[in-house]
């Protein structure tokens, strides 16, 4: 009976080896299932441009529309609601923290599109901003923590690819509208790294040069 016994105990016991084996490997798969499905997960507020250090998915441009709303024109679909933009306003550049994102359209408010980016398809999103920042009427618009922005004169600048080389900002019109620009480095002397135009609808002395747009 005891050399029976034993002998039951060790084909149970390597039964039951056999079974948790991939039991185990099995709920080390579903582990990390989950934890892609929660890295793929999109969040709200700065983080969403954390990991992403392309400057054309970032920025895109600030206005106000003919009922006087915030609006937020960027290359970028998968904005959600309360996702924080921080803003350079123009003409003279200054920082505000920051807006964000109330509501969004299912398409342009008005009828004739008003930012046109390069080789991108603008989605607009209507912004809710504090009411000491009511006056903010146009700027850039930076997916971005506000701690990278910091003021170098009348400038502001950011490194907001992360390469160690400080970005800046410039802004000059056209006959019809406004050409907006980042550079690595001084406008017009270093790599132009973002473009849009904004259109104002009515004529205006033109300010720039062939390398705002070319």
């Amino acid at each position: 009976m005891n050399i029976f016994h034993s002998s039951a105990q060790f084909w149970c016991g390597g039964d039951l080896c056999g079974l948790r084996r991939p039991l185990h490997i099995l709920v080390h798969l579903l582990g990390l299932l989950f934890f892609l499905i929660l890295m793929s997960w999109p969040i709200t507020g700065f983080a969403q441009g954390a990991g992403d250090n392309r400057i054309s998915s970032k920025v895109g441009v600030v206005y106000r529309d003919s009922q006087n709303n915030l609006i937020l024109g960027i290359p970028r679909s998968n904005l959600r609601q309360d996702t924080r933009v921080v803003i350079i306003t123009l003409p003279g550049q200054s920082v505000v923290c920051c807006a964000e994102v109330n509501m969004i359209p299912s398409a342009e408010h008005e009828t004739v599109q008003q930012v046109i980016f390069d080789n991108a398809k603008s989605t607009t999103y209507d912004l809710r901003i504090d009411h000491q920042h009511n006056d903010v009427r146009f700027g850039f618009g930076i997916i971005a923590s506000p701690s990278v922005f910091s003021t170098k004169g009348s400038e502001v600048v950011a490194d907001l690819d992360r390469d160690g080389v400080r970005e800046t900002f410039r802004d000059c019109t056209s006959h019809e509208g406004m050409h907006l620009t980042i550079w690595s480095g001084q406008p017009l002397k270093g790599s132009r790294r973002w473009h849009a135009y904004f259109y104002l609808g009515y004529e205006t002395e033109p300010s720039c040069v062939e390398r705002d747009f070319e």
